[in-house]
């Protein structure tokens, strides 16, 4: 058995073990260490109430319920601005979708827009 308390062993011990943090801090990508700094109780609090959203959008197309579908998007523009702040304008971002839609040869009819 060997005594930790040696001070060979407690010397190899402090220099594994700095060796193994400078390794980890230096491999972390930095786009993790910045999600990471990032992550606030209000940013995940955000991320489950969308999770729950989208669920019920995805369980709506399943059954085939489009009605419910277009509530969903308006729970979503609700949780967007209270976590952003900003207000969403729903007319200007229908138009610029169908700009971009009538860019790439689409055609949608104007009652679905309505």
């Amino acid at each position: 058995m060997v005594n930790i308390f040696k001070p060979a062993v407690l010397n190899r011990l402090v220099a594994c073990l700095t060796i193994a943090a400078f390794s980890t801090a230096l491999i972390t990508p930095i786009y993790l260490q910045a999600a990471e700094a990032s992550l606030s109780l209000n940013a995940t609090h955000f991320g489950i109430k969308m999770e729950k959203v989208f669920q019920k959008v995805k369980r709506a197309i399943e059954k085939g319920e489009t009605n419910k579908i277009i509530s969903y998007m308006f729970d979503i523009k609700k949780e967007v601005e209270q976590y952003t702040g900003k207000k969403i304008d729903i007319n200007k971002e229908i138009d610029q979708a169908q700009k971009k839609a009538r860019a790439k040869g689409q055609k949608i009819d104007d009652r679905y827009i309505k």
